[in-house]
């Protein structure tokens, strides 16, 4: 359908639709597995509170979300991380449904099918639909969604219903959604007297001096933290040391390099191409037979060759000249003067395009033909036509290119306009369709040259890879311990990298490509173990898991060093507390400490931070509630211990009216609703995520 050529063309509706489509709050398809149970748990991928997802229904809705996709990208397969994506936000999609759909029945929300239809074609259209209509018709057209849904069935491909469907879906899963958080936020209200207080708080500062003791300034080794006294703090304080599960990893890697016998063969090669190039008589044929760079008969000046890294004299020689093998960039190289002509620099033009998608190639060309003989029998407008005819995003432009250089467009286009004249209209057949070209404008023409390429990159063999392998391989058996691992790369010299907290899905690693096995073996292994050789692009990995943390409460022994630190803070803000009580005299207590006294102007409860000392909210909420010149008890802040004074309080100004200062806080809270609700109900889903058995 002519539809989909245009959804295809205008990329932007990918960003707008599916990126609205895979938010992972507010898409989804439709679990219609149940409650299936089966003899095992082979295929169950995550429990979401205590209701399972199945691989199967999982696989069921991403092939939909990649099918969607694949109309979207004119039939792309998608990259690596492309489906690494589809596959995070589907589950993201589905755990959504499982937990948002409990709340929907509950309260009996529902989008009924006469409001699904009004969002479609009413007065108060979804967004994506307007997005979609205007992606497809330039601009806002109320009748074309119903155009659409008409002609749909159609399309014998099926495609303009799958992208419909998936849409549907799309917007009512956000209604849905909005509904929720509609429920929720117009059930905050904020009272006058919090208001009011709020404004105080905003609007009351005061300017104060103070003295801190940092605790740095004690020294570590002198405070002493006993096993017991941290035991009881972990105890104490355990339900704040929740975490999800995350692997530390160390590893070594033998990256593959040519070798000097891989060297040696191509410039045994590129010898070869020496004594035979003059010779070839077909040199595209030539070309794109022995090099890695396909002939593409590019002419260049001067300044060009100088560009791509030639000496400037190669120039001034004469047509069928050949240069001596060069390494260049990893690559032996050699280039043939092919031809030497005067040609522009530049050409202006423009186009009507009749799209092999739309029309069968014998029509694509009556249509091209009739356009040109419009043209230049009948003297058509050239901008009416290519309006009314063109098939491309150029159309509503007149078919105007601009100025472009050589290699901007595909190879016959660019031939046809090159060597043609001002004023020509010519029909080029591409692999987009048949062109209708008007050449309108010229540059200068310059001297050029045209070179034949010939190049090889010096690629490591399979011989290289088997040597490196095999090093590799005698690594990894022969340290099959942590201590053995450790002692390895400190004996052999090697460098290893360390990675902390691998998340679960995490499908990155920066350095090495596509590390996904590496993690999955991190989480399905113990602490202490060392992984199997791992082929990662042209690097072959061997990893030692040096921690292994699980979802839950952290035990104690991987708690020891934060509970350290904070015992060791708490005894020190006691030890510097006791030394600045009783001061009466900022002034004596900063000469007594080692210290001075800081000012600190225009500060409020609500402030940030405190002027000269970083975060210290303790600090802050003391300064506005201490009196006018009284010396402060010792506050144990962030980084120290503090004794303040304020010197002066500004009160805030009473106004009669704090509707401004309700509304404002309201539309905050509200515009978290979204967001908190939404997390609030994941965090008690109990979510067991076992995606790593799958991917």
């Amino acid at each position: 359908m002519a539809t989909l050529q245009k959804i295809r063309n205008k990329g932007g509706l990918l960003a707008v639709v599916i990126g609205f489509a895979l938010l992972a709050f507010i898409l989804g398809d439709v679990i219609n597995s149940g409650n299936r149970f089966f003899g095992n748990d082979q295929f169950i991928m995550s429990e979401v509170g205590g209701e399972k997802i199945d691989y199967r229904d999982f696989q069921a809705t991403l092939d939909e979300v990649i099918e969607v996709n694949r109309i979207f990208a004119g039939g792309r397969t998608p990259s690596a991380e492309e489906m690494q994506n589809y596959r995070n936000q589907t589950w993201e999609q589905m755990v959504n449904e499982i937990i948002m759909n409990e709340q929907y029945d509950e309260l009996g929300i529902e989008v009924s099918k006469t409001e699904l239809f009004e969002m479609v074609t009413g007065a108060n259209v979804d967004p994506v639909v307007q997005q979609f209509v205007i992606q497809v018709v330039g601009q806002y057209d109320p009748t074309f969604m119903i155009k659409f849904l008409k002609s749909m069935e159609q399309d014998q491909t099926g495609d303009s219903k799958k992208i419909w469907l998936f849409i549907e879906k799309d917007i009512e899963k956000r209604r849905l959604f909005s509904k929720y958080t509609s429920l929720i936020s117009k059930g905050l209200y904020i009272p006058t007297k919090v208001a009011e207080k709020n404004y105080k708080e905003e609007k009351t500062t005061v300017d104060l001096e103070y003295v801190v003791d940092y605790y740095n300034n004690l020294v570590d080794s002198t405070i002493k933290v006993s096993d017991e006294e941290l035991k009881a703090y972990y105890e104490k304080n355990k339900k704040y040391y929740k975490q999800e599960a995350s692997r530390d990893i160390l590893y070594v890697s033998f990256d593959v390099v040519a070798s000097e016998d891989d060297n040696k063969e191509v410039k045994d090669w590129a010898d070869k191409m020496y004594k035979e190039l003059p010779s070839a008589s077909d040199i595209e044929v030539f070309v794109n037979r022995e090099s890695d760079v396909p002939y593409d008969g590019r002419n260049f000046t001067r300044q060009d060759l100088i560009n791509q890294g030639f000496d400037s004299t190669l120039f001034d020689k004469s047509v069928g000249f050949v240069t001596e093998p060069a390494f260049v960039n990893g690559a032996f190289r050699l280039s043939k003067i092919v031809d030497r002509t005067l040609v522009p620099d530049s050409v202006k033009a423009r186009h009507i395009l009749v799209s092999f998608q739309k029309h069968e190639k014998a029509k694509a060309e009556f249509i091209a033909d009739s356009i040109k003989t419009l043209l230049v029998d009948k003297k058509a407008d050239f901008i009416q036509l290519a309006m009314l005819h063109g098939e491309d995003g150029t159309a509503k432009e007149g078919g105007d290119l601009g100025w472009f250089g050589e290699k901007a467009m595909v190879k016959p286009f660019e031939e046809a306009v090159f060597q043609g004249k001002v004023g020509d209209i010519k029909v080029v057949e591409t692999q987009f369709g048949f062109h209708v070209i008007e050449i309108t404008g010229k540059s200068n023409p310059v001297e050029k040259v045209k070179l034949a390429l010939v190049s090889r990159l010096v690629d490591p063999s399979s011989k290289t890879f088997q040597a490196f392998y095999a090093e590799a391989s005698r690594f990894a058996g022969e340290n099959q311990t942590a201590e053995k691992f450790n002692a390895a790369i400190k004996a052999k010299n090697l460098i290893a990298r360390t990675v902390p907290n691998l998340k679960l899905m995490q499908d990155q690693i920066a350095g090495l490509d596509n590390p996904r096995q590496l993690i999955q073996w991190a989480f399905k292994s113990e602490k202490g173990a060392v992984s199997e050789v791992f082929e990662l692009g042209s690097r072959y990995v061997i990893a030692l898991l040096t921690e292994a943390r699980e979802k839950g409460i952290a035990d104690f022994e991987q708690m020891k060093g934060e509970l350290t630190f904070e015992i060791r803070r708490e005894k020190k803000g006691k030890i510097l507390s006791d030394k600045m009580k009783g001061a009466s005299d900022l002034n004596v207590l900063a000469e007594k400490i080692g210290g001075k006294v800081n000012p600190a102007t225009g500060v409020s409860f609500m402030s940030f931070q405190l002027p000269g000392a970083g975060i210290e909210p303790s600090v802050l909420a003391y300064a506005t509630t201490i009196g006018l010149n009284k010396i402060s008890e010792p506050i144990v802040g962030n980084m120290g211990v503090y004794v303040i004074k304020v010197t002066a309080k500004t009160d805030a100004q009473a106004i009669p009216d704090y509707s401004i200062y309700k509304k404002s806080m309201a539309q905050m809270l509200q515009s978290r609703a979204t967001y908190d609700a939404y997390k609030i109900l994941k965090d008690a889903a109990e979510i067991e995520d076992f995606r790593n058995k799958f991917y």
